[in-house]
């Protein structure tokens, strides 16, 4: 299904609809200190306030026009092309709005359609958009839609609706999170938390499921689930292992109302917001050195006389917080203990009081530094922090044996978010961020993976070329080689003290064995370094470790695996 102008890259128009443009000329900056100012909307004057921000438009098209219980605007997301141009999905009543963010005005580019619901959420995947709603009725469109952005400005497609039918008979999420070629979808009518495999984006693969508790939000960090579990408090999950996820721990505290959670930069500490209209309304840090006993270092909210809490998301050494009738706050969370509000964007100048309207949510990992920002009343708005420290990478990708660029290689960059960035037809990426090192894993069929570094400036673009080795195949071949990647099976199993583990590679690659015990921890590594195409067999001593249960975790730039052990002694 093709949504959006009817164009040359119209390829898969299965039934040949599409929706003229809108445009919306509301698209300014203002200048950068405190000041209010009036903004018409849909006929609506009303007073903003904005502190060390810079406002650059603001889009409400698509209210609910129902008299009873309407519905309103929800979570938003950014989507960067391969040539860098950079867009924002917005989740509305009936549907998800694409919106333009280049030049002087915002632009809807397309509309897709969806089950009517009040909340709507989306996460990108390289050029493909993942969308989420707590709709069940499958006859209305209920389950997980993928669209296909990659022919943008022209048009979008709806490549499918993907329904599970395994555990419930209604398929539904709350939230959606990503991280690498993983999905993770939480809440709805699962509860818990049900993890996809999008190695091919258009055909979803189920990788594993948690049910410990109702699941309303998930962040990932590496193979570490912090899940937000509202009363419950937060569920730290290892999830290495995607067929068969553990809980690491389970951080509870009085009035928890855990909606969602965020790492800081180097993982020592995660924040969490309460999104509690009776209890405490605040955003919390928490020290994670050991996490087994996460102790908290500061609360933040109540000491300012906010309203209820919603989401926060930390790039660099900003926390943003999207903070309901405050609209967004903007913390430096560099020095732990002590978060300092450095800006913020009322977006909801009604008023401050207790209720579930204003900023849903916020997005500020766009190369520009600009952040996305949701309203559940006055729909999308786009600004920037001034104290939002960023710059950006921008390379090609060739051959090593032509010098020719090559399309479509993926870039994984590990960073908090994990971002992936693609080449586009002439070789070509772009990548933005808060500045220090950033760690890429590069990929394409046909290619030996790389693992690189790369430094994000403190401010402008720098450049960074990358070469990526064609596999020999064909006479060149080498018969004994595995075909694929493997971790097998520990053996002996159980064993006191010592085994031995094989892993395969059919390339030579980057790669790390290590063991880890059930609550997260590396107890061993193995192997950290180059190995060759072929088999390794490698031995693993527990002499000076308890009994009980280990994983054995192979990654590599294009591969991750984990093994159960058990120590018997």
């Amino acid at each position: 299904m093709e949504i959006g102008r009817a164009g040359k890259h119209a390829k898969r128009n299965a039934l040949g609809c599409s929706f003229r443009l809108r445009k919306f000329n509301r698209c300014m900056r203002v200048p950068l200190l405190t000041i209010s100012f009036c903004l018409g909307v849909m006929g609506i004057a009303s007073a903003q306030s904005i502190q060390n921000m810079e406002l650059f438009g603001n889009l409400d098209t698509h209210r609910d026009t129902a008299v009873v219980n309407p519905y309103r605007y929800s979570a938003c997301w950014g989507y960067v092309a391969a040539d860098g141009h950079e867009y924002a999905l917005l989740g509305c009543p009936l549907g998800t709005q694409v919106v333009d963010l280049e030049g002087p005005s915002l632009i809807e580019r397309a509309f897709i359609p969806g089950p009517r619901n009040r909340w709507r959420e989306m996460k990108m995947y390289t050029h493909y958009a993942f969308i989420v709603s707590e709709a069940t009725d499958v006859a209305a469109g209920a389950g997980l839609q993928i669209v296909d952005l990659q022919y943008l400005p022209d048009s979008v497609h709806l490549i499918k609706t993907y329904v599970w039918t395994d555990t419930v008979a209604r398929p539904s999420a709350h939230t959606i999170s990503q991280n690498g070629h993983f999905l993770y979808l939480n809440g709805g009518t699962f509860n818990g938390l049900r993890i996809l495999d999008i190695s091919d984006p258009e055909n979803p693969v189920k990788a594993g499921m948690y049910s410990g508790f109702y699941v309303h939000d998930t962040h990932i960090r590496n193979d570490t689930a912090f899940a937000s579990c509202l009363a419950n408090g937060l569920d730290v999950v290892n999830v290495a292992d995607k067929s068969s996820p553990s809980r690491i721990t389970l951080l509870q505290y009085s009035g928890a109302h855990t909606h969602n959670s965020w790492t800081s930069r180097d993982g020592a500490r995660v924040f969490t917001t309460d999104e509690n209209p009776i209890g405490e309304k605040s955003m919390k840090e928490w020290d994670l050195a050991d996490i087994q006993n996460p102790f908290l270092r500061s609360t933040t909210g109540t000491n300012l006389g906010l309203p209820i809490v919603h989401n926060v998301v930390v790039k660099g050494s900003l926390a943003y917080v999207a903070w309901y009738t405050a609209g967004l706050r903007v913390f430096d969370v560099n020095t732990p203990s002590s978060p300092v509000q450095v800006g913020y964007f009322d977006s909801y100048p009604q008023d401050d009081s207790v209720i579930f309207n204003g900023n849903w949510g916020v997005d500020p990992f766009l190369p520009s530094g600009k952040a996305i920002v949701s309203d559940m009343s006055t729909g999308l708005h786009v600004v920037r922090c001034v104290d939002d420290r960023r710059g950006v990478v921008t390379g090609t990708v060739r051959d090593a044996a032509t010098n020719q660029p090559i399309p479509g290689v993926l870039l994984h960059f590990q960073g908090q978010p994990s971002l992936t960035r693609w080449t586009g037809s002439n070789g070509s990426y772009i990548f933005g961020f808060a500045p220090g090192p950033q760690t890429a894993h590069i990929e394409k069929t046909g290619y030996l993976p790389k693992t690189v570094e790369v430094l994000v400036p403190d401010t402008g673009t720098t450049s960074f070329d990358f070469v990526i080795t064609p596999i020999t195949t064909g006479a060149g071949e080498r018969a004994d080689l595995p075909r694929s990647f493997a971790l097998d099976q520990n053996f002996p199993n159980p064993f006191n003290p010592t085994t031995k583990i094989t892993i395969a590679s059919p390339v030579r690659t980057e790669a790390t064995l290590r063991v880890y015990n059930v609550l997260g921890q590396v107890v061993a590594t193995l192997f950290d370094g180059t190995t060759e195409a072929g088999e390794r067999t490698l031995s693993f001593d527990a002499a000076g470790l308890p009994s009980g249960v280990y994983f054995s975790v192979l990654r590599t730039p294009a591969y991750a695996a984990s093994r159960k052990m058990v120590v018997s002694k």
